[in-house]
């Protein structure tokens, strides 16, 4: 079953290329903001401005001197330069303390069921658009959720789409990705194909039949040879998407978890090139982009907060907590800690939906993982 963890090798890997990753965005949103306006910044955020009270506090957001940051990457994203809903195809918390020594990423997976809103967590953004809920209010709900299952409070979020990703990976010419090894994945989805029938009478056809026929046309073919090779936007984003390779080494979810955090070292790697940071074209192309395709509560003051807090800082070594249905002899944190409930219980309590839930109904045992985890 697709939606099934499968086997994580290395999650500390994985996890540390996110973490680099989706720092590097408040990071460079800082240097774009430097670049583009240090006039404007200077005055905003200067100690006598009026203004900069209205913007920002003077102190990053934190309980018990973590900040706790909330990831969320969304599987569609721009219409018209605005966001519109769908389903959360990644969702992180990203917790770190003021000096950076101990990183924490915890990540929860898309098909944990939330009992208050009778949904997997992926669908609760979705959910809430559909009930007029505004933006506010929708990320109130995940929020709420994320912090039912954690634990721990949510400071800030950032929600990052793809469309954001592949046209900022142009912006800066192509990113350069080392390929561990060369697979083909003859089932990568197109999108606006998904219901496409591709000339096939199935008005005839038993659940069982339907069930089993490939619709070949909804489908593409990707290749990528081993190596280092310079990817353009598009290239990047089905690098980084694939998840059927017919070379198991490339297949499943964690495989495309971690071929994700390569592209995303790779993206901050280019981002702070100096080719792009002395560029004006670059760096106001990305300053569009993250504009028209990034939300996040993290305002324009907090940005440079990050920047000037973080950007010089070494982090330390990156712990890390993945929540899953994989048997806790996996050797990582939160290995055992769901477990998928039998066909019966889920067609009678969870839609008939393919749901994870804690090992215990309840969420105390992870808690008492987290915390462990960022305190210990």
């Amino acid at each position: 079953m697709d939606n099934i963890i499968r086997n994580p090798k290395k999650p500390l890997v994985v996890f540390k290329y996110l973490f680099l990753g989706v720092f590097s965005i408040l990071l460079t949103g800082g240097i774009i903001v430097k670049s583009k306006y240090p006039e404007l910044v200077s005055a905003l955020f200067a100690p006598v401005s009026v203004a900069s009270n209205n913007i920002a506090s003077t102190k990053i957001k934190s309980t018990d001197s973590r900040t706790n940051l909330l990831v969320l990457g969304m599987d569609k994203r721009s219409n018209n330069s605005s966001v519109y809903s769908t389903l959360t195809d990644t969702i992180m918390i990203i917790s770190f303390d003021e000096n950076l020594r101990k990183p924490v990423v915890i990540s929860i997976p898309r098909d944990l069921w939330i009992s208050e809103t009778k949904s997997k967590i992926n669908e609760i953004y979705a959910l809430s658009k559909s009930k007029t809920c505004d933006e506010e209010c929708s990320m109130g709900m995940v929020k709420k959720a994320v912090e039912k299952v954690a634990g721990i409070p949510v400071h800030y979020y950032v929600m990052i789409g793809f469309d954001a990703f592949s046209e900022a990976v142009d912006t800066v010419g192509g990113i350069n990705v080392d390929v561990e090894n060369t697979f083909d994945d003859y089932d990568y989805p197109i999108e606006g194909k998904e219901e496409d029938k591709c000339g096939i009478d199935i008005s005839l056809m038993s659940d069982d039949e339907l069930s089993g026929t490939r619709f070949s046309c909804r489908y593409e073919h990707l290749h990528f040879d081993k190596g280092y090779q310079v990817l353009d936007g598009k290239m990047a984003l089905k690098f980084s998407r694939s998840r059927h390779s017919a070379n198991l080494l490339e297949s499943g979810d964690f495989a495309r978890a971690k071929r994700q955090q390569k592209v995303l070292e790779s993206f901050k790697v280019a981002i702070l090139s100096a080719e792009t940071l002395l560029s004006p074209a670059k760096i106001s192309g990305l300053y569009g982009n993250y504009q028209r395709n990034i939300k996040t509560d993290v305002v324009l003051g907090d940005v440079l907060l990050f920047y000037n807090t973080y950007h010089d800082k070494y982090i330390g070594e990156i712990s890390e907590v993945v929540l899953s249905n994989e048997p806790a002899s996996a050797g990582y944190a939160g290995a055992g800690s769901l477990f998928a409930p039998e066909p019966e219980e889920r067609d009678a309590l969870y839609d008939k939906k393919y749901v994870l839930i804690p090992n215990d109904r309840t969420f105390d045992q992870i808690h008492v993982l987290v915390r462990q985890t960022l305190f210990e």
